[in-house]
């Protein structure tokens, strides 16, 4: 049945998910929210260039041009339903809607980000590796790993993975002169997983010494000894090792985060493209001159968008966030309480 307005005319029944959904939705500021995020999204996404997946789809694949029109297309009809204040009989499929584009987003921002890591890991790779060459501490891990049995640790069951492995890696690099991609990564596990195989050749020096001491072993004490002897350098090469990995470690970060911004910079002048280039570079000579003339609204919002793009990574982990307590939302109020209630005998 349909309800007539005061003019004649007959205006649709609203389902009630659509008016729950639009209460919720004007509540909290949740379509500012939703504004901001698609305008950071737009501003980040090529429409050209992009990959947009949605992992939901058989065939996840998007075309970026026509997501972001539907996006755009659906925003648009929740915005007008707030600004109107009233809500539309499919109001609700258009919030299922927009979770659905918001979980693209959100994937494609974990992409993102996920790039600028790897990019950040390479660089810290490349830093660790020289260091690892000049110092030869790849020699010292070498040296304090030799007399390692990973079968008699048994509270390190994973010592072949965490000490073993990443050190033949670093080894085999040096050795070949040349880096990989995950080298930091295997320079922070051996730092972190060398300080336990201390205790382990400690107690084998006081299994040996015991021995000594025992007089049944007399003809052992040549042997005894050597094995003290080795496991002792073994330790000593070790307690090198980890000292030297620290301060690799500390050097390539420092290194690092000195190059940051000018790989920030290249980012977000590829995201301005080349037209825009000659147009922030006078402008940055203006800026840096300390003109008192104030930016006109075109060079204010240049200078917001190069801004913005600079700090794009960190822009994007906060807007995933976001994105996830959006998508999460529920946008039906919470009828468990009343038993008799149904969606079917109300809409």
């Amino acid at each position: 049945m349909k309800e007539k307005s005061s003019a004649g005319f007959f205006i649709p029944n609203i389902p009630l998910p659509s008016k729950e959904a639009y209460s919720i939705l004007v509540m909290n500021n949740n379509m500012k929210k939703i504004h901001e995020l698609v305008e950071h999204f737009l501003a980040f996404v090529d429409p050209k260039k992009s990959i947009l997946v949605d992992i939901k789809k058989t065939n996840p694949n998007l075309n970026a041009e026509t997501f972001i029109k539907e996006l755009q297309a659906t925003v648009k009809r929740l915005d007008d339903a707030v600004s109107d204040g009233k809500p539309y009989p499919t109001l609700f499929g258009d919030i299922m809607t927009l979770q659905q584009h918001l979980q693209v987003i959100l994937h494609y921002y974990a992409d993102q980000i996920s790039d600028y890591e790897k990019r950040i890991k390479a660089k810290l790779s490349r830093e660790a590796y020289g260091a690892l060459a000049l110092q030869k501490t790849h020699e010292l891990i070498k040296c304090s790993l030799a007399y390692v049995d990973p079968n008699q640790l048994d509270s390190k069951p994973n010592i072949k993975k965490e000490l073993l492995a990443p050190a033949k890696r670093i080894h085999d690099a040096i050795k070949h002169r040349i880096s990989y991609s995950t080298l930091f990564d295997d320079v922070m596990m051996i730092q972190e997983h060398l300080p336990s195989i201390l205790p382990y050749y400690q107690s084998l020096i006081s299994y040996y010494e015991e021995l000594i001491n025992d007089e049944q072993n007399q003809g052992m004490q040549g042997s005894c000894k050597r094995v003290i002897a080795e496991r002792a350098a073994a330790i000593q090469d070790a307690k090198k090792a980890i000292a030297e990995l620290a301060i690799i470690k500390q050097d390539a970060e420092a290194a690092v985060a000195q190059q940051t911004p000018r790989m920030r910079r290249h980012i977000a002048l590829d995201h301005l493209g080349k037209e825009k280039r000659s147009d922030l570079k006078s402008l940055m000579r203006k800026v840096s001159a300390h003109q008192k003339t104030e930016l006109n609204p075109e060079e204010s919002l240049l200078l917001q968008r190069y801004n913005m793009y600079f700090c794009a990574d960190d822009i994007m982990k906060q807007d995933m966030e976001k994105l996830g307590e959006l998508i999460m939302m529920s946008f039906l109020f919470d009828h468990t309480k009343e038993s008799e209630f149904s969606y079917t005998n109300v809409c």
